[in-house]
Order: C-alpha cells, then structure tokens, then sequence
C-alpha cells in the first residue's frame, strides 16, 4: 500500500477510512477510493476525518449536533460531507490499546451489498461498488440500520440544499439545485 501525501489530491475519490496498524508504521488510516485504490496516511482517522472535512468546509460538530437531533442519537451519527459523500461511522477494527479508534467510515453511496460474515471478531462484510470487501465487527443487522440513518440523513440533507425536490412549485434556487445534481451526476459519476 502506497503512502499518500496529500489527501487534497483524491478526496473527491474517498469511498472508506478505516483505522489501521501497519507493520513498521504504527497507527495510521487506510483511504480506500471510489476506484477501490488504497493508501496509508500516517495520522490517526480522526486527524485524516476532520482534514476531509476542512477540504469540503464543513463543521464536524455541527453537522454531529443538526443530524445527531434529527436521528435522536448523539454517537454514530452520519455525515453528509458533499451531495456526494455521506460518511457512515462504523467499527471497523478491534482495538489494541485504550484510545486506539475502533471507528472507520464508509461513503453511503459506495455500499453495494452487505453480507453475513463470521471470521474472528468480524460479523459482517460491505462489498463497495468497486468490489472491494470491508469487514465490519457489527452485525449485518447493525450496519443496515446504520446505513438507514445514512439515507435519511443524505435525503434531508440534499433537500435542505435544494439538490432534491418536487418540480412543481419549485423556487429558482431548487430548479437549479436539481438542474446542477443532475449535470454533477451526469457527468462526475
């Protein structure tokens, strides 16, 4: 896996971060793109998960706080980075240690398939659009009702912004909120 220096360069591409202990480098994320091509970065995933929201410009305790009101929960709250990405927290990894994560996060949208799974403390596996497997220690059960609140949470979102709406009666800022969602999944997807 390939050292990645700049998360600016690819984090328009991020279908997963998960938490990872490399051979020789310690604690790190493993960035797996929309293309299923992994990196490392030598930060801890909470460093690498607010570095990805600055590049978007958005507040991470704001949208926990809005969503996490919306969902009635405080913890495991998704969030909606872009009309794009909408990270879902989930336990990716058994830690080693006391405040090593546990917690990774996968794009909602690259979610193909989530399947039973038994290999150690793992119980489910997501298979991405790109084919790439993430073992999840949550039961199927569990990741379903997390990827749930992920579609919410992305609906109410996108219709706040205006990406989403009826036509009928829509104001000049949802026709062009519409109008641009269906030229960004045209051609940027």
């Amino acid at each position: 896996m390939q050292e990645l220096t700049k998360l600016d360069d690819v984090y328009a591409e991020v279908a997963v971060l998960r938490p990872l202990y490399q051979d020789g480098a310690g604690d790190g994320t493993e960035v797996i793109l929309r293309s299923g091509e992994r990196f490392w970065q030598g930060r801890q995933i909470k460093s690498v998960r607010t570095a990805l929201a600055r590049l978007y410009g958005v507040d991470l305790v704001a949208l926990r706080s809005k969503y996490g009101r919306l969902l009635g929960r405080s913890s495991s709250v998704p969030l909606p980075l872009s009309p794009r990405l909408t990270l879902v927290p989930l336990r990716l990894r058994q830690p080693r240690c006391r405040g090593d994560a546990c917690l990774g996060y996968v794009s909602f949208r690259e979610v193909k398939e989530v399947r039973e799974y038994a290999s150690g403390c793992f119980r489910s596996l997501i298979v991405l659009a790109s084919g790439v497997q993430v073992e999840v220690l949550s039961r199927r059960r569990i990741v379903l009702e997390h990827l749930s609140a992920a579609r919410l949470v992305e609906d109410y979102y996108l219709r706040q912004n205006g990406w989403i709406g009826g036509r009928e009666g829509a104001t000049l800022e949802d026709r062009i909120g519409i109008l641009f969602r269906a030229l960004t999944e045209r051609y940027l997807a």
